[in-house]
């Protein structure tokens, strides 16, 4: 009997470690997840844990959003809309940015000011991806936004979970 109880105690132990990481994780993907809904960033997906190759337990649309929970616990994720975090991949993100773009986006950028004078750009222009035309980017994505929002929402999980300690 005492073997039992042994592994029940150690059972319930791993349980709560996986409980309290698990809470981190969720709490850290929801600081980004707020601050760029209030930055008025699209939110793509909100995952805790990864979804690999599309591997999911579940996930379900609720608004623009997608949520779920990946099939591995390596940690989780907030996608906004053209936020590309892999330098090789930012030129096919800001192709499908231009495509989400819609027109009433198209021209201004209140929120970034390098993007404001930028309004009209010829063919050519477009695709160089280190100077954004106005109406290139929607205005609810990620690269629309100014660097102190931009630095905000990637900030946020940590002062998140910062808080949580604290708490």
């Amino acid at each position: 009997m005492e073997i039992l109880a042994t592994i029940g105690t150690i059972s319930y132990g791993v349980l709560l470690v996986i409980l309290g990481l698990n809470a981190v994780i969720l709490v850290h993907e929801l600081g980004h997840f707020l601050v760029a809904r209030w930055c008025g960033v699209r939110v793509e997906k909100f995952y805790v844990w990864f979804d690999f190759w599309g591997l999911k337990f579940f996930k379900f649309k609720w608004g623009e959003t997608e949520y779920g929970l990946g099939l591995f616990p390596l940690g989780g994720y907030v996608k906004m809309l053209g936020q590309e975090d892999n330098p090789g991949a930012i030129q096919a993100e800001i192709e499908r940015a231009k495509l989400q773009a819609s027109p009433e986006n198209a021209g201004e950028f209140p929120d970034n000011p390098d993007l404001q004078s930028q309004t009209e750009k010829t063919p050519d222009d477009t695709n160089n991806a280190s100077q954004p035309a106005g109406g290139v980017f929607s205005r609810e994505g990620y690269l629309s936004k100014s660097v102190p929002q931009r630095r905000a929402m990637s900030v946020a999980g940590v002062v998140m979970n910062s808080l949580l300690a604290i708490i």
